[in-house]
């Protein structure tokens, strides 16, 4: 298996601090590292030694947790400073990684689970599903994004597929007008994309090749470049300070240019891989190896 038992992601708002362990449960403590509250989950079963993965996500007043595995899959969500059980639902699906994403429309905060059988918002307080999309394909590991009012999901394990989706609409929204335009190719299977302005950057499979397209148009700017001296890419993809930053698994980071065209800027090594996905923090870098932190400044 890849990963750690650490390999979901804590989320904060600047007072506390909440991380999941999936089986081993969801756990809020405040920035001085006080225990909160802690609550149970549920026991889950994952194939062929994957492991658990889906970190939790903040909406409102609610901290949401995704259990998609090989038993009962659920979703659950809590008050986010008491730990009182808000609501949980059954989901359909059999394994997917993918972190939900908190986002509110005209006032109501929503969450966005990527699935194989369907792309679902759930209301934030009820969880009542709001709209709904035709799933990805197999696997589902990208988390989604959302800019300009529009949703981007993504797959890549067994098949290729990004859909578009504009935000705001209610029901099922698969072969609406909601659907702005969708890829069949070239798509991550673990890298979540990049939205950078109005430029859509993400990686192929788990290959080291990177393409960008026009985020409103879904125009290719440029398709599945190789990264030079980088073979795989677990971690997603950053941008910041007019760059886009790729961290390889073997410990190479390349630098590229945000730009319509693929340009290097630099490529530096470290001693160590990087699945877990860079941090910016001002003008900072945070890197997460394999066995230390790296913090890369100015």
């Amino acid at each position: 298996a890849s990963g750690s038992f650490s390999s979901f992601s804590p989320v904060t708002d600047g007072q506390h601090v909440w991380v999941s362990f999936g089986s081993r449960g969801l756990h809020c403590v405040d920035v001085d590292g006080n225990h909160k509250w802690s609550a149970d989950l549920t026991e889950m079963q994952v194939a062929m030694g994957f492991g658990e993965g889906s970190s939790p996500a903040v909406a409102g007043d609610a901290v949401v947790a995704v259990c998609d595995h090989l038993g009962d899959s659920k979703i659950f969500a809590f008050h986010k400073l008491t730990g009182d059980p808000l609501w949980q639902k059954e989901r359909h699906e059999e394994g997917t990684w993918a972190t939900p994403l908190a986002i509110e429309i005209e006032g109501q905060h929503q969450v966005v689970v990527n699935g194989k059988e369907a792309i679902l918002s759930y209301d934030a307080q009820t969880g009542e599903i709001v709209w709904q999309c035709s799933g990805l394909g197999p696997d589902p590991v990208p988390s989604p994004l959302v800019g300009n009012g529009v949703l981007y999901s993504t797959t890549g394990y067994q098949s290729n597929h990004l859909v578009a989706l504009e935000l705001g609409g209610t029901g099922d929204l698969t072969d609406s007008n909601a659907v702005k335009w969708t890829l069949d190719k070239q798509t991550p299977y673990i890298s979540s994309p990049l939205l950078y302005g109005n430029r859509l950057y993400f990686t192929s499979g788990l290959r080291a090749a990177i393409s960008a397209y026009d985020a409103t148009t879904g125009k290719p700017l440029f398709e599945a470049e190789k990264l030079p001296g980088m073979k795989q890419v677990y971690a997603s993809l950053v941008g910041a300070g007019g760059h886009v930053y790729v961290a390889g698994r073997k410990g190479t980071v390349i630098v590229l240019k945000d730009s319509d065209t693929f340009e290097i800027v630099s490529t530096n090594t470290l001693d160590e891989g990087f699945d877990a996905s860079p941090v910016v923090v001002g003008n900072a870098l945070y890197l997460r190896g394999e066995n230390s932190l790296y913090c890369i400044a100015e």
